[in-house]
């Protein structure tokens, strides 16, 4: 049984911002016989009208491809678009039950994948958000690491998309640095703080601090009681 390291309990923590369950997906309703009595003859094979295949669109919404077609599919159909005007028209009593099967798979599948997934995809935490993980778990506010984490990337112009953040091994080698550099940070190398050394002297002989002074490098604060 392989040993549990503090750093990587710690990218853990940090690093994965949550992980929902649920329930399979929904099953699919569609109506074989009416795509085949009302669809397929103009819409399959390669050279399928509008370059839909229906002999082939999967009959799942487990895509974002699948689900756009699926719904619109379902949207010419119930404005009557499809079949076209000049295709024998399918009967009211199997056009709207079709519709309506298709609807209620749709909402019954985006339900599903909102308990699963949440209403956002799952992504990891950027850079930024990992810093600030640390500093609050292991309370070290000065903790700097980002300088070690691999930069973040983007979509749409957003850094926080989870298209956008990917997670390879070498990443995770660069997050269990940082994790062990922010654990070096944390923990205490004795027993008992260091005793606090308070010396006074006179800064303002000094040439090089004077110059500092002069050009707004330093800022000089005097003492209350001098």
């Amino acid at each position: 049984m392989k040993r549990v390291t503090p750093a990587f309990a710690v990218i853990c923590l940090a690093l994965v911002a949550g992980l929902v369950g649920g329930p399979p997906a929904a099953a699919s309703p569609v109506p074989e016989a009416f795509l085949a009595s009302h669809c397929i003859g103009c819409h399959s094979g390669p050279e399928g009208e509008g370059g839909l295949d229906l002999t082939a669109l999967p009959r799942d919404l487990s895509t974002s491809e699948a689900r756009e077609r699926w719904l619109r599919i379902h949207d010419r159909v119930a404005k009557g678009e499809m079949p076209p005007e000049d295709e024998p028209r399918p009967p009211a009593d199997e056009q709207q039950p079709f519709v309506t099967m298709l609807a209620g798979w749709m909402t019954q599948a985006d339900h599903d994948r909102t308990h699963r997934e949440g209403r956002a995809p799952l992504r990891r935490l950027t850079a930024t958000e990992y810093e600030n993980a640390l500093r609050n778990l292991l309370a070290v506010p000065a903790l700097e690491v980002l300088p070690l984490l691999p930069e973040d990337g983007t979509r749409h112009g957003f850094d926080k998309l989870g298209d956008g953040l990917d997670l390879s091994s070498i990443q995770i080698r660069q997050y269990l640095a940082a994790a062990d550099r922010a654990l070096t940070m944390a923990i205490a190398t004795r027993a008992e703080p260091p005793p606090v050394l308070t010396h006074r002297f006179d800064v303002t002989t000094m040439l090089k601090f004077r110059q500092n002074l002069q050009s707004g490098a330093a800022v000089l604060l005097r003492d209350g009681a001098a």
